[in-house]
């Protein structure tokens, strides 16, 4: 598995990884430091801080990711961390989000969907609301799971649940909004790594 994660960053990343056999963990660690620049060596540490969580997942939990979801949320994570590095007027503009609801193409319905980890931490529930082009309501739904309180596999779950809302509205010409990058990133790209992400779940 982790040999896996590794394939996936730049190849210069791992071929500094290589030069240094030092056995010892921590002065290893300190010379990638001085080996590797600042934006290399923050997802070195990112990766193998999600390497070890999803170690933990399996132990405690039966929760397996894919080494592509594992990948994906180091990207997030490190994308997240320069964001923060930008000046605050910056951070705003790119973080805006538009205050009214925005209308779908023509012809199309506008399915938006959200998903909330429940206050216990032993589930969460996901929540569709479908509207046409004109902004009326034509319908809506909430699922609650428990047995995971992993965010992005809920949110990948609203997903799923705004397809059967359309299903049960018999709309065939829909337009699906959500906020989670990762999510849309993995339906662009078929990457498909949102599997792992997803354990048994209760309904």
């Amino acid at each position: 598995m982790a040999r896996s994660v590794w394939a996936l960053p730049p190849e210069s990343l791992v071929e500094h990884m290589s030069i240094d056999t030092n056995p010892n963990a921590r002065r290893w660690l300190f010379n990638m430091q001085i080996l590797l620049n600042h934006t290399e060596f923050t997802r070195l540490d990112v990766t193998l801080w999600e390497i070890w969580s999803s170690r933990r997942k399996v132990i405690y939990e039966d929760i397996y990711q894919t080494p592509f979801a594992t990948n994906a949320f180091v990207n997030s994570f490190v994308n997240e961390l320069q964001m923060l590095k930008k000046p605050r007027g910056e951070q705003v503009a790119a973080q805006a989000r538009p205050t009214r609801w925005i209308a779908p193409p023509e012809n199309l319905v506008k399915i938006n969907v959200d998903a909330a980890l429940l206050g216990n931490s032993s589930g969460g529930t996901v929540a569709t609301v479908c509207r046409g082009r004109d902004g009326l309501f034509i319908g809506a739904s909430t699922v609650t799971f428990i047995g995971t309180n992993d965010p992005i596999a809920l949110e990948a779950l609203a997903v799923r649940e705004a397809l059967a809302l359309a299903d049960d509205l018999y709309e065939r010409r829909i337009l699906v909004a959500s906020d989670c990058k990762i999510v849309i990133d993995d339906i662009k790209h078929k990457t498909m790594s949102l599997g792992a992400r997803i354990p048994r779940l209760t309904i």
